[in-house]
């Protein structure tokens, strides 16, 4: 899947075809450009990794996205990174300190009460707060979603009386 991706100097710098499902964005990537996935309808989630610093402007702007994990690497999300992300549900944010990330609007046009916003442990109260992620109604932490799934697992498997 790689082939169709173009990086330059560590950037990804578009995709040379329209990507479909899930993609994996290789380690040796620092930087996702400016408009890299804008109205990649076809895209439905990406890994990125811990290489990747900066998620640019318009980055997956009017994309099919319905998932997305931020790693902790990441220092700045561009200015409507995000917008009309209309398909988009979940974000799994793995950023320790949000605070110190600049994010410029990278949240814009998209309904915050259908996303469920996953973040580390014991960031849930900074995240809740922080100016961005305020219309989020949906902030979980994964300890919170880890019980949950705990309960469901352990009460799928108890004996029906």
């Amino acid at each position: 899947m790689e082939n169709f991706l173009k990086i330059e100097n560590g950037v990804l710098v578009r995709c040379n075809k329209a990507p479909q499902g899930h993609i994996v964005i290789p380690d040796r990537v620092t930087e996702i450009g400016e408009r890299a996935f804008s109205f990649c309808t076809g895209l439905k989630s990406i890994e990125i990794p811990n290489s990747v610093t900066e998620i640019g402007k318009s980055a997956f702007s009017r994309s099919g996205l319905t998932s997305i994990e931020i790693p902790n690497s990441v220092t700045e999300i561009g200015k409507g990174a995000f917008y009309g992300c209309e398909n988009l549900r979940e974000i799994h944010c793995r950023i320790e300190h949000p605070g110190k990330v600049e994010f410029d609007c990278a949240f814009n046009d998209i309904d915050r009460s259908l996303i469920t916003v996953y973040v580390p442990v014991g960031t849930g109260y900074e995240y809740r707060h922080h100016p961005v992620f305020k219309g989020f109604k949906k902030i979980v932490t994964e300890k919170a979603l880890w019980k949950a799934m705990m309960a469901l697992i352990h009460g799928a498997h108890r004996d029906p009386k």
